[in-house]
Protein backbone atom coordinates (compact mmCIF):
# COMPACT_ATOMS: atom_id res chain seq x y z
CA UNK A 1 0.00 0.00 0.00
CA UNK A 2 1.06 3.30 -0.91
CA UNK A 3 2.36 5.74 2.08
CA UNK A 4 1.00 9.11 2.73
CA UNK A 5 0.70 11.57 4.82
CA UNK A 6 -2.50 11.67 7.16
CA UNK A 7 -4.18 15.16 7.73
CA UNK A 8 -6.97 16.69 8.90
CA UNK A 9 -9.83 19.08 7.60
CA UNK A 10 -8.19 21.87 9.82
CA UNK A 11 -5.00 21.74 8.32
CA UNK A 12 -6.22 22.00 4.54
CA UNK A 13 -7.05 25.72 4.50
CA UNK A 14 -10.47 26.58 3.48
CA UNK A 15 -9.48 27.93 0.08
CA UNK A 16 -7.96 24.68 -0.86
CA UNK A 17 -11.16 22.56 -0.19
CA UNK A 18 -13.42 25.47 -1.61
CA UNK A 19 -11.26 25.28 -5.16
CA UNK A 20 -11.28 21.45 -4.87
CA UNK A 21 -14.97 20.80 -4.16
CA UNK A 22 -15.94 23.65 -7.00
CA UNK A 23 -14.33 21.96 -9.49
CA UNK A 24 -15.09 18.01 -8.28
CA UNK A 25 -18.98 18.97 -8.17
CA UNK A 26 -19.25 17.46 -4.66
CA UNK A 27 -18.42 19.23 -1.07
CA UNK A 28 -15.65 17.26 1.36
CA UNK A 29 -17.97 17.10 4.23
CA UNK A 30 -20.34 14.49 1.79
CA UNK A 31 -17.17 12.65 0.94
CA UNK A 32 -16.62 12.36 4.67
CA UNK A 33 -20.13 11.47 5.66
CA UNK A 34 -19.98 8.61 2.91
CA UNK A 35 -16.56 6.90 4.33
CA UNK A 36 -18.01 7.62 7.68
CA UNK A 37 -21.32 5.76 6.79
CA UNK A 38 -19.34 2.76 5.54
CA UNK A 39 -17.61 2.20 9.29
CA UNK A 40 -20.75 -0.18 9.33
CA UNK A 41 -19.02 -2.66 7.25
CA UNK A 42 -16.75 -3.54 9.69
CA UNK A 43 -16.71 -6.83 11.00
CA UNK A 44 -17.35 -6.68 14.93
CA UNK A 45 -14.21 -6.60 16.48
CA UNK A 46 -12.63 -5.59 20.70
CA UNK A 47 -11.98 -1.94 18.66
CA UNK A 48 -15.86 -1.69 17.34
CA UNK A 49 -16.63 1.33 19.73
CA UNK A 50 -13.56 2.97 20.06
CA UNK A 51 -13.53 6.72 18.47
CA UNK A 52 -9.87 6.62 18.05
CA UNK A 53 -9.34 2.87 16.25
CA UNK A 54 -9.54 1.96 12.64
CA UNK A 55 -11.77 -0.54 13.56
CA UNK A 56 -14.66 1.35 14.32
CA UNK A 57 -17.70 0.47 13.48
CA UNK A 58 -20.32 2.44 14.70
CA UNK A 59 -20.75 5.41 12.19
CA UNK A 60 -22.61 7.37 15.65
CA UNK A 61 -19.52 7.60 17.38
CA UNK A 62 -17.25 10.90 16.39
CA UNK A 63 -13.96 10.02 15.45
CA UNK A 64 -11.07 10.81 17.47
CA UNK A 65 -7.28 10.90 17.14
CA UNK A 66 -5.96 8.25 14.64
CA UNK A 67 -9.58 7.23 13.15
CA UNK A 68 -10.57 10.80 12.42
CA UNK A 69 -7.64 11.49 10.29
CA UNK A 70 -7.56 8.55 8.21
CA UNK A 71 -11.03 8.90 7.39
CA UNK A 72 -10.37 13.10 6.79
CA UNK A 73 -7.20 11.91 4.64
CA UNK A 74 -9.32 9.44 2.34
CA UNK A 75 -12.03 12.35 1.68
CA UNK A 76 -9.32 14.35 0.79
CA UNK A 77 -7.69 11.93 -1.86
CA UNK A 78 -11.37 10.76 -2.86
CA UNK A 79 -11.81 14.93 -3.68
CA UNK A 80 -7.98 15.62 -5.19
CA UNK A 81 -9.08 12.82 -7.96
CA UNK A 82 -12.18 13.74 -8.25
CA UNK A 83 -11.22 17.41 -8.79
CA UNK A 84 -8.09 16.53 -10.91
CA UNK A 85 -9.69 14.53 -13.44
CA UNK A 86 -12.77 16.88 -14.02
CA UNK A 87 -12.87 18.31 -17.71
CA UNK A 88 -11.89 21.92 -18.92
CA UNK A 89 -14.61 22.03 -21.41
CA UNK A 90 -17.96 20.11 -22.30
CA UNK A 91 -16.53 17.22 -24.02
CA UNK A 92 -13.67 16.30 -21.26
CA UNK A 93 -16.20 16.71 -18.40
CA UNK A 94 -18.19 14.08 -19.95
CA UNK A 95 -15.61 11.78 -20.67
CA UNK A 96 -14.73 12.25 -16.71
CA UNK A 97 -17.86 12.61 -15.40
CA UNK A 98 -18.84 9.89 -12.61
CA UNK A 99 -22.30 9.78 -14.58
CA UNK A 100 -20.97 9.34 -17.86
CA UNK A 101 -18.77 6.38 -16.84
CA UNK A 102 -22.01 4.49 -15.81
CA UNK A 103 -24.02 5.68 -18.69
Amino acid sequence: MAQYELITIDELGAETVQYHEERAGVTLAALLADIVAARANIAEGESSKNPTSVSCNDPTITAEGNLKKREETRAWMMLQILSEFRGTNEEDERRFSISARYN
